[in-house]
């Protein structure tokens, strides 16, 4: 006789999370590294998850908890699309090293870099829209603090050391990573 299947998942399935890894690139021009600032606040356009509605802009703080309906713990943001089910999204730490979020680093150059990661529930995020400011360093290590990449370019210049420095480029996006 075979196994008797089953419509309950494995105990290795249930314990997967699914996360949404916010990924970005660009160019550097004598810059080291670029980030987002400690407790930056996130902004982007989620779609629901069965469905087409979507709500853009939306801000996620960190700072911000918030419990779900039913018990079922906490998160960052909730929200509904009009249906039943409560919608929410969480800022998660990755502990994966290759895809763990990290600042876009010059090496990076040509390929993607974790910049954040989120636990979403009943909903999907689609676009990022830069809301803050971010923090980048010359490669002659002047830090500039108001890196504004919304347009997605910056430019300034490191009068210590007589260099332009840009970001350029810039394009983010989203990939789903399965979490144990």
């Amino acid at each position: 006789a075979g196994k008797v299947p089953t419509t309950e998942p494995e105990p290795e399935e249930r314990a997967i999370m699914v996360v949404y890894l916010l990924r970005v690139k660009a160019e550097l021009e004598n810059v080291t590294a670029f980030r987002a600032p400690s407790g930056m606040e996130w902004c982007m356009d989620l779609q629901q998850s069965d469905g087409d509605e979507v709500r853009e802009k939306v801000v996620i703080d960190p700072s911000e908890t918030v419990e779900m309906k039913g018990g079922r713990g906490t998160a960052n943001l909730t929200l509904s699309f009009g249906s039943k089910k409560e919608a929410s999204v969480s800022i998660v730490d990755v502990k994966d090293s290759k895809v763990a979020p990290r600042p876009y680093n010059e090496e990076d150059q040509g390929g993607y870099v974790t910049f954040a990661a989120f636990e979403c529930r009943n909903c999907v995020p689609i676009k990022w829209h830069q809301l803050r400011e971010l923090v980048c360093e010359s490669t002659e290590g002047k830090s500039f603090d108001g890196v504004d990449l919304s347009e997605d370019d910056w430019c300034d210049y490191d009068d210590e050391n007589d260099l332009s420095v840009s970001i350029s480029n810039l394009e983010s996006t989203f990939e789903v990573h399965k979490v144990k």
